[in-house]
This record gives C-alpha cells, structure tokens and sequence, in this order.
C-alpha cells in the first residue's frame, strides 16, 4: 500500500492529479493477515500433501532420541532430529517487554495496529529502516536513533548513501552516535531522553519501535542435556553437513552461525534431508543473497566491496545511475545506482 501510495504521489509529475491520501488502519491491517493466512495455508498444504504429521507445542529434548512436547503432553521418539527455531525479537533492557506498554517489536509493527501520529525508531538496521519508512509513508512522524555511527552496517556505504538520502527526506531526524537514556510513559505516549552527539535533547513520541536486533530462540530446548553448546551468540554451530555434535541431531538456519536468511536456511534444509537419506551433500555456498526492503531497495550476494577491501581481495566497481535508464525514467523513479 505504501508503495502505490508513493506511486500517485509521484504522478503528479505526470500530469495525474489526485486528490489527499489517506489510509485506512483497519483495513490494511486485514490485508496484511489475509496476505499472510494465504501464504501460510498454502505451505500447510504442501506439509499435508507430503503426509507430514504435526504436533504443535513446545519441544523439549529429554534424551538424545526423544522429545517432550508441552500442550500436546507427547514423548516423540526419533532416529534423527533437526532443530530450525527462529531468531526472537530483542527488546534492550530499559524497555521492558510489557505488549500493552506501546513499545512495539517488529513483529507487533508489522500488524499495523495503528498508524500513530509519531514514531521513534530505535536502531539503524534493515528492520529499523524498513518499518520505519513504511510509518513514513502512512504518515507517521518518524524519528530514527542509532548507537552507531553509520546505518545498515552490513551493506557497502555507496548504497546506504542512496537510502539515507531517501531517509532525510521522508523521517524527521536521524541521530547517528546516540543513545536513548531515559523513557517515560505518559497520557500521549512517551517521553524520550536522547543523548546525540550535539548534546541531549528531549522528544515525545506517540509509538516506540525497539529494532535493536534479534537473538537465538534455544530457550528450554533441553540443549545442555544433550551436551549440544551454543557460541558466543546463543547460536549452534554444526559441520559442513548441518549436524551438531550428536550426528544424529542436526541444525539450519536461524540457529546457525551467519546469515539469518531465508536463502541459508532453505539451502540447509536440503542438506541435512539429504545426508538423513544417505545421500552425499554438503553446505558449501560461498555467497548468500541478502535483500534490503529499503527504499529504494539494496541487493548484493557474495562479499561486499567493503569485505573484499578488507580481506585484501582487489574489486573492480561498475556504477550505472538509474537516473540513465529509461524504463525508471519514465515511471519516475530513478533513484539508485
């Protein structure tokens, strides 16, 4: 809706006038789960049609080929097993994790339980940006602080130039070096101290969203039991085949160190059904396509300019502004490179 939203705003420079926009909370909220309830129907029944039994409830390994599994009061005994928990939001400590407080996880946005009339962002990385201009384009005030000094680390600071400058335009501020101090809820929402690199100031915001990062979900799984340990990141590392230290149990995923992509995950997943069946395969990709939602989106696979830099790897860099091509010309976007 954003996205077609921004596209009658911009074709206006065509000669299309219109007139205000507005949007309607509860039903793009109904969209969203519709959306969302098709696509998942649609993989339930690709699980029933490969005769998949579910059991839905918390799994507990309790010995090295059995779970417990909460709600469903079951023991599953196994031959093999594959752990693939997805990574949780998580909220930094002075924000407690109260789902009435206002405070909003990406999970929450994503809903769209309204579109508040202000929005502070907290953190600077692709979800941070993502959702946050999303709100912006609904027409919430959006304010982004990041502790960093740059945002969307991971990317090559070439691209994220082409974002910021969208950024600027569409948020109100972006504090870059900063760091929220103190938040105090109040009738309009909240309150927020923040120290920026030109001294601390004071803003209120109706809405909170707390992109801070997501961490390994390995809580209660019956892990140390087994003597599977996770790294320094909660994460379980596995071999070149996705099995963990118990050959028998393996792991993909968010789970596992890198990436945490759909692509990886999907890639593993085949590795580990394929050993299970006595098949050789192996995990050997060299590069993992990573997609920024962003606007205007940033795409790359395999190392990042800055990366090779870094490794001493010499790089040969190819720029073509879209401003240059005449499809995004005509259809007024040609923003990127």
């Amino acid at each position: 809706m954003v996205n077609v939203a921004d596209s009658v705003r911009q074709a206006e420079n065509m000669g299309i006038v219109y007139e205000k926009i507005d949007f309607d909370p509860s039903a793009l909220a109904a969209y969203i789960r519709d959306t969302v309830d098709d696509l998942a129907e649609g993989v339930a029944r690709l699980v029933k049609n490969r005769d998949i039994e579910q059991i839905r409830g918390h799994a507990r390994f309790i010995e090295s080929n059995q779970v417990y599994v909460d709600g469903a009061n079951t023991i599953v005994r196994f031959s093999h097993a594959v752990i693939a928990t997805i990574r949780i939001n998580e909220l930094p400590e002075n924000l407690g994790t109260d789902p009435d407080s206002g405070v909003w996880t990406s999970d929450q946005a994503l809903t769209v339980p309204e579109i508040p009339s202000s929005l502070l962002v907290i953190g600077g990385g692709y979800i941070g940006l993502e959702i946050g201009q999303a709100f912006a384009g609904l027409g919430s005030r959006v304010t982004l602080v990041e502790a960093a000094p740059h945002l969307l680390a991971a990317a090559d600071p070439d691209l994220v130039q082409t974002v910021i400058k969208q950024c600027k335009k569409q948020f109100e501020t972006v504090h870059l070096n900063s760091r929220i101090t103190e938040i105090t809820k109040n009738d309009a929402g909240f309150s927020v101290k923040i120290v920026t690199e030109n001294g601390e100031i004071t803003g209120d915001f109706s809405r909170i969203l707390a992109a801070t990062g997501r961490r390994a979900n390995t809580t209660d799984l019956g892990l140390s039991a087994l003597g599977i340990d996770t790294n320094e990141q909660g994460l379980i590392p596995v071999d070149d085949q996705c099995r963990t230290v118990l050959p028998h149990i393996f792991a993909i995923g968010d789970i596992t160190p890198g990436p945490a992509l759909a692509h990886k995950a999907v890639r593993q997943a085949r590795v580990a059904a394929e050993t299970i069946a006595g098949k050789k395969s192996a995990y050997d990709n060299v590069s993992v396509p990573a997609v920024l939602f962003t606007r205007p989106e940033i795409a790359w696979t395999g190392l990042t300019e800055t990366a090779a830099k870094k490794n001493r790897i010499p790089v040969t860099v190819g720029k073509f502004p879209l401003t240059a091509l005449g499809r995004a010309k005509a259809w007024a976007g040609p923003k990127g490179l």
